[in-house]
């Protein structure tokens, strides 16, 4: 992708935020009645929301995997360069093909990881 032109891979993300701001956009809003409706601060509201995650357990829980996993994800990721310039010994060029196969083999990992569990719930026990 970076060797067609360092201006594409900044064309397709401002493409995606204009299709998520499409998105968006489209979403309907129902206002509440004037008689029902408080004036709040963003402070008072975000206090509000961690005490309500705060009561809920099961919630409390997934919050702080998916906090944790998407630290190590980024950790992962920013490390992704380094990894292939100096390990690999990948060109710029290489680099730019070496994200795009990771996902197509993320892809194919999942395919066959879910195809594996039908197959498995599928078959009578064995036991």
């Amino acid at each position: 992708m970076f060797a067609v032109g360092s201006a594409m891979p900044l064309g397709f993300h401002a493409l995606t935020f204009v299709l998520g701001a499409l998105i968006v956009a489209r979403i309907g809003h129902v206002e509440a009645p004037r008689s029902h409706r408080r004036r709040t601060t963003l402070r008072t509201e975000v206090a509000e929301g961690l005490a309500w995650l705060w009561r809920h357990a099961g919630m409390r829980t997934l919050t702080a995997c998916i906090l944790v996993m998407n630290l190590t994800g980024v950790g992962a990721f920013s490390i992704w360069v380094r990894y292939a310039r100096e390990h690999l010994g990948l060109s710029a060029i290489g680099f730019g093909l070496f994200t795009p196969f990771w996902g197509a083999c993320t892809a194919v990992a999942l395919l066959s990881m879910l195809t594996w569990t039908a197959l498995r719930h599928a078959a009578p026990d064995s036991a």
